[in-house]
């Protein structure tokens, strides 16, 4: 459903607020649908909000509760060896989940530099105050849905 014809995805300019940009580190143009901004629904794709919505519910998180944003990110490949630049997802203490959808390149790393190699049906939870970026993808699209929980 997500890469049909018919799935709403919207484009924008930059992944990050105030990117700090290096040789191997560029902000990118990429697809996103908004779920939840600021834990208001704001999508009509309530099934694929379910999905989650119970398997967070399954692992003792409630999901209505604590939820403030839901996207999911479609980026396009791209022949550069580059990552997005170091970055929190917001400027308030939060946690964060990245859950993979498929295990196309672009690694997750974080600062201190710990890797997550994505797995098709993955999901990490970590502290949101931990800088961390992606790796471009080289010849498929990177498919992953991002919340943020506070």
């Amino acid at each position: 459903k997500l890469v049909s014809d018919e799935f709403p995805w919207y484009f924008t300019h930059k992944t990050t607020e105030n990117p700090k940009k290096s040789f191997f580190a560029t902000d990118i143009s990429l697809f996103q649908h908004t779920f939840y901004h600021e834990g208001e629904l704001n999508s009509t794709h309530r099934d694929i909000i379910d999905i989650f919505r119970t398997s967070f519910i399954k692992n003792d998180i409630d999901f209505d509760r604590y939820i403030k944003r839901m996207l999911a990110n479609l980026v396009l490949p791209k022949l550069e060896i580059r990552h997005t630049p170091f970055h929190t997802d917001q400027k308030v203490d939060h946690m964060v989940a990245i859950y993979y959808v498929n295990a196309v390149g672009g690694k997750t790393v974080f600062k201190e530099g710990h890797k997550v190699v994505p797995q098709r049906n993955k999901c990490i939870v970590f502290d949101g105050r931990r800088e961390h970026c992606h790796h471009l993808p080289l010849y498929k699209s990177r498919l992953v849905f991002n919340f943020n929980f506070y």
